[in-house]
């Protein structure tokens, strides 16, 4: 068959992998928000950090699980023959160690909303200018991503300026800088994902992979609340399904989706994440910033507006 042939075929094939990445990139977004607002409306700080413990855990748990039962069903890893470096591997589990550590310090000196938005602002920013840098794109290419920077930066000005009490400058110069900081990291992981899928290796098996440097860390961070008895068993085992439910597995939905969808339009359906989540805990709660909420509503249309014209 000529190139003629094979290469229309291929293009179509990818595109349509594509486009239905980012429906589960997006299925995935909103699960995760929606648990998101949950999980803060029902665990308390004090468990916060084993909730990510347990949802960690219970991810890379199934993830293996899930590898195990496919290679043996096969007898070989799935798709192909494909297998991680040592290098890719501790690459994954720092970057997603990183970007939960990174944001989780960074709500502590600033706004959560703010925090949110910088860091899912910056990916789809950061994934043109790296395609720009490497050739791939146009500086043209740019246009969108700085507009949903920019619309994330109005939003995080107006969570900082409306805080209570306002934070120092030193303190939210950090903030800022450690949401960028996960940003960058979760960049990492797009775009690590992504060329792992085009290696050959499935969903199952980076997940399998990049959470352990997370679980342990949140596990060493948990043993102060858990050893001062701040809940008894029966909370414990409450906060552990909703970790599963609302943390762990989006999270496992999110990284098949990051693996079928091209980094760009994967960042922009991320960038919508805070939206979901602040229409979520406005439903919850019954309270509504109408400044905030126009801010965050003109961030959801810009990026969905992106991610529509990035396809």
């Amino acid at each position: 068959m000529s190139d003629q042939v094979v290469a229309p075929v291929v293009e179509r094939a990818v595109q349509r992998t594509g486009s239905a990445g980012v429906l589960v990139v997006a299925a995935a977004v909103v699960w995760q928000g929606v648990g998101t607002a949950i999980v803060g409306s029902t665990v308390t700080p004090s468990l916060a950090t084993f909730a990510t413990f347990v949802a960690f855990a219970a991810a890379a748990a199934a993830a293996m699980a899930a590898r195990t039962g496919i290679r043996a069903r096969s007898g070989s890893p799935v798709p192909g023959s494909a297998r991680m470096s040592l290098r890719d591997a501790v690459w994954i589990n720092v970057a997603t160690a990183g970007a939960f550590v990174s944001f989780y310090v960074a709500v502590t000196l600033v706004p959560p909303t703010a925090s949110s938005v910088i860091e899912t602002g910056v990916g789809p920013f950061a994934v043109t200018v790296l395609a720009v840098l490497r050739g791939g794109q146009t500086a043209r290419s740019l246009a969108w991503p700085v507009f949903v920077l920019a619309a994330c930066a109005g939003v995080a000005v107006l969570s900082v300026g409306g805080a209570q009490p306002p934070g120092s400058v030193g303190q939210t110069v950090l903030g800022v800088a450690l949401s960028v900081l996960a940003g960058a990291c979760a960049v990492g992981i797009l775009l690590a994902s992504h060329r792992f899928a085009r290696s050959g290796l499935g969903a199952v098996d980076v997940a399998a992979v990049r959470f352990h440097l997370a679980w342990v860390v949140c596990g060493a961070l948990a043993i102060p609340a858990l050893a001062s008895g701040v809940a008894d068993a029966a909370e414990l085992r409450g906060v552990a399904l909703t970790a599963v439910l609302c943390v762990a597995a989006p999270i496992l939905l999110l990284q098949w989706g990051i693996t079928l969808c091209p980094p760009l339009p994967a960042s922009l359906v991320i960038a919508t994440l805070p939206a979901v989540v602040l229409a979520t805990e406005v439903l919850l709660e019954g309270r509504l910033d109408p400044v905030l909420s126009a801010a965050m509503g003109l961030l959801l249309v810009v990026s969905v507006l992106a991610a529509l014209r990035s396809r």
